[in-house]
This record gives C-alpha cells, sequence and structure tokens, in this order.
C-alpha cells in the first residue's frame, strides 16, 4: 500500500517535471517578445557606430547620433554642446564685421595725410629729396643702406653679400675733392649736364670716384671694385643721375669780368664790387656810414675779399700764407675749376671764424677770404671761369 503510495506521488512529480520542461523548451509565439530583442540588438550596435563617429568624426557622429540612435534628449544636446557654441560664436562674429563694415562706411575718413619720406622709390628708380636727386638702381645691385641724414645712400651687389660695393655722398658745401696720394689724375666728365670729374683710386680698396659740384652743393659717386662689370654699372649709375631739384640759384646774378687776369665770375644782384684797390676786389652789399652829422658815401662792404698776389709758379700754399699755428688752421686740400688748391679755416680773424680759399694759375696767386661763413663763397666759385 505503501508501495501504491509512493508510486501515485512520484507519478505525479514525474509527470509535472516532464510538462515544465516542455514548457522551457518551446518556442515563443509572442510577437512583440521577438520584435523586442531583436531591436536592442539594433540600437546596441547603433550606439556603437555613434560613439565611434563622435570620437573620429564628430559632425558625422552627430547626425548619426541625432537620427539612428534612441539616447534621450537630453544626451544628444550635451553632446551637441560644442558644435552649437561655434555655431553661436560665428554667427557673432559675422554680426559684429557687419555691423563694423557699414559703420566704417558713414563714417568719414580720420587718416592723416601721410608726410612725404625724403627717400621715395619708384620701381628701380631712388628718389632722394633731401639731396635734390634721382638715380637708377643698377641691374644686379640692391639699395643696402641709408643713413639718418639720407646724405648717403650705399649699394651692394644682388649677387654676393658684399657691402658698399658703390655709394652715393651728398654735402651741402662745394668741394672739388681732396687731393689724395692715391688718386689718380682727373678727367672731366658730365652728369645730367654738369661738369665734374672722375679719377682712380687704390687705397684699401681699387676703384672709381666721380664727384660734380653744383650751387655749392657736392655729389661723389664711388665703386670698390674696377672689374669690368661694376664699371659698367657705375657708368648707368652715372647716365641715370638725375638733379631733381636743380635750379641755377646764380642764374640771375651778376657777371663780373676782369681782363687783366682773364677770368669771370658771378655774385649776387645785390651785391657790388670794388676793384679800385691794387690786386683786391671787394665783394658785397652797399653801406654807409655815419660820422660826427658827415654821412660818408656808399661803399662795398667787404663780404668777400679777392686777394691777387704775383709769384713764381709751383708756389707752396702753406708756406705762402704762413699761418701761425695758434689759430688752429684746417687745411683741406680742393680742386676750384680743375685747378689744384687749398682750402683753410682758422681763428684769425674778429669774428673768429675765418675761411680761405687759396690757389695758383700761371705766375698768379687767386687768395679769396671770408669770415661770416657765407655760402655764396661756394657758390662764387663754382661760377669762376678763366677766360685765357
Amino acid at each position: 500500500m505503501l508501495n501504491e503510495e509512493k508510486s501515485a506521488f512520484g507519478g505525479d512529480n514525474q509527470n509535472t517535471n516532464q510538462q515544465l520542461s516542455s514548457e522551457k523548451q518551446l518556442p515563443s509565439n509572442n510577437p512583440e517578445q521577438v520584435n523586442q530583442s531583436e531591436h536592442s540588438g539594433h540600437l546596441e550596435s547603433r550606439s556603437i557606430v555613434a560613439i565611434l563617429l563622435l570620437v573620429f568624426m564628430y559632425p558625422a557622429g552627430l547626425i548619426f547620433m541625432w537620427f539612428f540612435t534612441k539616447w534621450r534628449r537630453w544626451l544628444k544636446l550635451l553632446l551637441s554642446t560644442p558644435i552649437i557654441i561655434a555655431i553661436i560664436g560665428i554667427i557673432i562674429i559675422l554680426t559684429s564685421a557687419t555691423g563694423l563694415y557699414f559703420r566704417d562706411r558713414n563714417l568719414p575718413s580720420l587718416s592723416p595725410t601721410p608726410t612725404p619720406l625724403p627717400v621715395e622709390i619708384l620701381g628701380d628708380r631712388v628718389i632722394n629729396q633731401r639731396a635734390g636727386y634721382s638715380v637708377v638702381v643698377p641691374e644686379g645691385w640692391r639699395l643696402e643702406y641709408l643713413n639718418e641724414t639720407e646724405t648717403m645712400i650705399i649699394f651692394a651687389s644682388d649677387s654676393s653679400s658684399s657691402f658698399g660695393i658703390g655709394e652715393i655722398r651728398f654735402f651741402d658745401y662745394m668741394f672739388n675733392d681732396e687731393k689724395n696720394d692715391y688718386l689718380g689724375e682727373p678727367v672731366s666728365i658730365s652728369v645730367d649736364g654738369v661738369n665734374g670729374i672722375v679719377q682712380d683710386y687704390k687705397g684699401g680698396l681699387v676703384g672709381k670716384q666721380a664727384l660734380v659740384s653744383i650751387n655749392g652743393k657736392t655729389y661723389i659717386f664711388r665703386i670698390s671694385k674696377d672689374d669690368p662689370q661694376n664699371l659698367k654699372r657705375f657708368e648707368q649709375l652715372l647716365s641715370s643721375f638725375k638733379f631733381t631739384n636743380y635750379a641755377d640759384e646764380t642764374a640771375n646774378w651778376k657777371t663780373y669780368t676782369n681782363e687783366k687776369y682773364g677770368f669771370t665770375l658771378k655774385y649776387p644782384p645785390e651785391w657790388s664790387i670794388d676793384d679800385k684797390k691794387l690786386n683786391i676786389i671787394n665783394l658785397g652789399p652797399l653801406s654807409t656810414k655815419n660820422h660826427i652829422g658827415e654821412t660818408i658815401p656808399e661803399y662795398v662792404s667787404s663780404y668777400i675779399v679777392l686777394s691777387l698776389f704775383n709769384s713764381t709758379q709751383n708756389t707752396d700754399l702753406k708756406t705762402f700764407k704762413n699761418l701761425n699755428p695758434a689759430v688752429n688752421p684746417i687745411w683741406k686740400e680742393i680742386m676750384i675749376d680743375e685747378i689744384n688748391g687749398l682750402d683753410v679755416q682758422h681763428k684769425g680773424c674778429v669774428s673768429g671764424s675765418c675761411r680761405e680759399i687759396l690757389f695758383q694759375k700761371d705766375n698768379t696767386i687767386y687768395n679769396f677770404s671770408e669770415q661770416n661763413n657765407l655760402k655764396e663763397l661756394n657758390q662764387i666759385l663754382s661760377t669762376l671761369m678763366f677766360t685765357n
């Protein structure tokens, strides 16, 4: 009886277990459960793709994230924040730039008129307003250096790093070159219609030098190498040189002719000349004096004095002048109308500042003197010409 009871319990248990087992093994016939499982798999793969794109291709990742994932909206907005900020920034910049553009168009120009530079470069031509000339930079040269007062321009070669291969110097006074042992014999040339000289020189460098004086001003041209190529460029430099504000200040001056010594010169129209004294010529404006109620007739003020002395040829001018060393003479060798001479400044006069020019032609020594730092002396010397 007990066995029958066990068999029945056991049978019940067995049937129950078989039923449960069969239920587990049967596939589900519910379509919602099947779709949910498949959709979950797609979501996981799309999320992975979105993450990879966001990391490596941020703009493409944003597009994919918004259209192909079911992420929460707040997360999408958070991940889109950088691009949103960038777009807002671009809009602000464009709006500000547009506003400034239209504002500036409506405002009157406040730009000051530019001050003309003393040196201007137009193409290959250099215009030096300070020194009053323009010149073309020769092919193969370049403008290398310009000093602060615009009185010196230095050229260098394009093909090398050499500095100072050519130069132009300007002096606001007249001289006809210092005579030095390293300078060769002067040869006459013409630069823009103005007479000058050109010389070889062999100092530290071997080259050429040209000099032109006009209206009390002097222009010196130099090259530091005399190879054929640079000599050609030197000639190009001289041929392209133009005086930009050349006006002959002595054009309306009076002309004085001395037939005894065979020379002519010009002097200012408001000046006069007194050559009544033997071998002494005074140049200057007319003056009068009152002496105890008596008016002395007009006389020529001795602004510039030309003294003429007979002497043997080839006189040593320093020895002839015989200045006391106490007056601190400063000598400089010059040329006047292609004649060698001396320019000396010293303190042996009433004003304390004297200048004298001495040169000899044939058996006559010419001695110009002034003591007022007159530029007219340079101009008068520039007009001096010998007629015999």
